[in-house]
């Protein structure tokens, strides 16, 4: 005892004293949190969710949470099978949780499984909408190949195990809806094709009705009834009575009443109306009943196109027109498609359906527009077909450089053209 010292003695007596001014920390232990979470949740004071490990525990507003954090974090757009995957939680939890997700955001939508929200929409519009600037055209099969990415995947092949495990498909039915899913797809296409193409030609006689020039319209409109608008009845007709299919090319109006006769009440009805109109001079009757007829026989909706739209279809056939009168060598078809693209270029970008025997009066019709040396040039060769077609001058040439100057003004005609190049050839050639 007497070898401490007072140094010693102090030391000791202040670390005493900081031992009585330490304050004990409350600490509770794991096996205490995990007694105290389930008293609570027996007492029905707390509602958890137990991860798929049994590591972790999270109450349903975290759930909610982190479902919103994920759909964000994958791009807005995500399966709850992959959901439960990332927050190991069990997919029965995530499926009762959507109705609250989508309360939380109202942006949100649940389709198929999947989440996906507003600005994964917009993104995915405008994609499509600049594929579709760039390329002019594109598949449904190749944007589904190309947007509908491997989020959704292991959700389909869930979705197609069970499908298999609740049917037994058989490889001859399976083979017979999907022919005949294109068939009808086809049949679609083709009716919409027609009705577009009537729908601009019809505006084009319409104005020229306004116009006054109500003879030119009526043979533009007795034309285009026994054409294009006859097309469409017999795609409709041969759709409902396969026995029609038989029959190559236009039917006429005497096989389409025979054929008409054999249907249902409710069938013949619409159909005998359009054939009935197919026999007059009303080009938009006979439109407007072939609406009709596949919006209620065929279920196919056919819709006038807005501006936009006929803009596009015009574009379209005026480049198919220019495409069919590069590679054409006879004269007479030169002549006919070279008119109809005139009538484009000088009539506010509009476009005609017209026959063969019109193209005397729609020369006439454009001398009215065009520069005599252009006019002078449209007779010629009019003259020329003309003689071609008699037997007695059959062997009549017109020089090669003036059918080319014919091929040239139809190629080159555009809406508001100016023809002083032409005229400038004209004169080179003269």
């Amino acid at each position: 005892m007497a070898d401490v010292t007072w140094d010693e003695i102090r030391s000791l007596r202040a670390d005493f004293l900081n031992l009585q001014l330490t304050e004990t920390a409350n600490k509770l232990s794991e096996r205490n949190c995990v007694e105290l979470i389930g008293l609570l949740v027996k007492e029905g004071l707390l509602n958890v969710i137990y991860t798929t490990d049994g590591k972790d525990i999270i109450t349903e507003q975290r759930l909610i949470r982190e479902i919103l954090d994920e759909i964000y974090a994958n791009g807005g757009r995500i399966n709850i099978v992959d959901l439960a995957q990332h927050l190991k939680i069990d997919l029965t939890y995530i499926e009762s949780k959507v109705g609250d997700v989508c309360k939380e955001d109202p942006t949100l939508q649940f389709t198929l499984g999947q989440f996906i929200s507003a600005e994964y929409t917009n993104r995915l519009v405008e994609e499509i909408n600049d594929m579709l600037v760039e390329r002019g055209l594109i598949s449904f099969s190749e944007l589904i190949h190309n947007l509908h990415s491997t989020k959704s995947r292991q959700y389909l092949d869930l979705f197609i195990q069970r499908v298999k495990e609740s049917f037994k498909l058989k490889e001859n039915e399976t083979s017979h809806d999907t022919t005949r899913k294109t068939e009808m797809k086809n049949i679609q296409e083709t009716l919409k094709q027609l009705h577009g193409n009537i729908c601009i030609f019809s505006r084009s006689i319409e104005q020229l009705i306004a116009d006054n020039e109500t003879n030119l319209a009526d043979t533009l409109q007795r034309h285009l009834i026994r054409s294009l608008c006859s097309d469409m009845c017999d795609v409709i007709i041969r759709e409902i009575d396969t026995s029609a299919s038989a029959k190559t090319g236009q039917l006429s109006i005497e096989e389409r009443n025979k054929i008409i006769q054999k249907m249902p009440e409710s069938t013949r009805n619409h159909l005998s109306k359009v054939n009935e109109s197919l026999n007059g001079k009303n080009a938009e009757t006979t439109l407007t009943r072939l609406e009709d007829a596949a919006g209620e026989l065929l279920q196919i909706i056919l819709k006038r196109p807005n501006k936009k739209t006929e803009k596009d279809l015009i574009l379209d056939i005026r480049e198919k027109l220019k495409a069919k009168l590069t590679d054409e060598q006879d004269p007479a078809m030169i002549l006919h498609l070279t008119i109809t693209l005139l009538f484009y270029a000088v009539n506010n970008g509009r476009l005609i359906h017209a026959p063969g025997k019109a193209v005397p009066t729609l020369i006439k019709f454009l001398s009215k527009t065009l520069p005599s040396n252009i006019n002078q040039r449209l007779y010629e060769m009019q003259e020329f077909v003309i003689q071609q077609s008699t037997a007695e001058v059959a062997s009549t040439q017109l020089p090669n450089e003036k059918i080319e100057f014919i091929k040239k003004l139809g190629l080159n005609a555009k809406e508001n053209m100016s023809f002083t190049s032409f005229s400038n050839d004209n004169n080179e050639t003269s």
